[in-house]
């Protein structure tokens, strides 16, 4: 028997069944041709000195939040090292997202962001915003710890989306549609999760230890 070769152009049934999906969903085409035609480009975005002025920003609220939340060294320490594991944690999704067409970046790779813009987000978010969750927890104990979590989940998307909006997808681009919204909940709501975990397991429940000065405090008022 002779060889069968197969054609590589498409057939008119395939070009009609392609036609009419488009016919039948022209404003999700239209949608998904925007978010990858935007893949494509490579916007600079963010200058590597602004990238620079936001690592030293979350250094001055850092700093900040350590001596509001009179966090100790161990906490600190928690607190980093949870950090670390809420970012890892976050740029192996963000591979996930690029890979299954939820978000990409569009400044440093599709799939990641700059390994500065992830310092200045473990600075902050990683230590300092879970310093905070520290003290929400330390005072109305779980209730605390999960409506901690919670507001995270919710304010960790609307930040995503605002910033895109802001700056006009320069740094980062959302797919359109309800499962980039829930894995990016998802995302947010586990990360500070595992960050408050590691944070327990590295130094203590939120109560077991004292607060910076307060020895101090007690000595003074005796």
């Amino acid at each position: 028997m002779g060889e069968v070769t197969r054609s590589s152009e498409p057939t008119q049934t395939q070009v009609r069944l392609r036609g009419d999906r488009v016919a039948q969903n022209p404003q999700t085409h239209a949608a998904n041709l925007d978010f990858f035609a935007l893949r494509n480009r490579r916007i600079r975005g963010m200058t590597t000195n602004q990238v620079f002025a936001a690592v030293g920003v979350s250094i001055l609220l850092l700093a900040v939040v350590v001596y509001v939340t009179r966090a100790g060294y161990r906490r600190v320490l928690g607190a980093a090292v949870g950090g670390l594991v809420m970012v890892a944690f976050g740029i192996s999704i963000d591979a996930l997202g690029d890979a299954m067409g939820w978000w990409h970046y569009t400044m440093g790779t599709p799939a990641h962001g700059p390994a500065l813009l992830y310092l200045a987000i473990w600075i902050w978010y990683g230590v300092g915003v879970q310093l905070i969750g520290w003290r929400v927890s330390r005072r109305f104990g779980v209730r605390g710890l999960v409506a901690f979590i919670g507001f995270m989940a919710i304010y960790g998307p609307l930040r995503d989306y605002i910033g895109i909006a802001a700056t006009s997808g320069t740094v980062q681009v959302v797919s359109s549609g309800i499962v980039p919204v829930v894995a990016d909940v998802l995302l947010w709501g586990t990360m500070n999760a595992l960050a408050q975990g590691v944070m327990w397991l590295v130094a203590g429940s939120p109560e077991s230890d004292r607060l910076r000065y307060e020895c101090q405090t007690r000595d003074t008022s005796v």
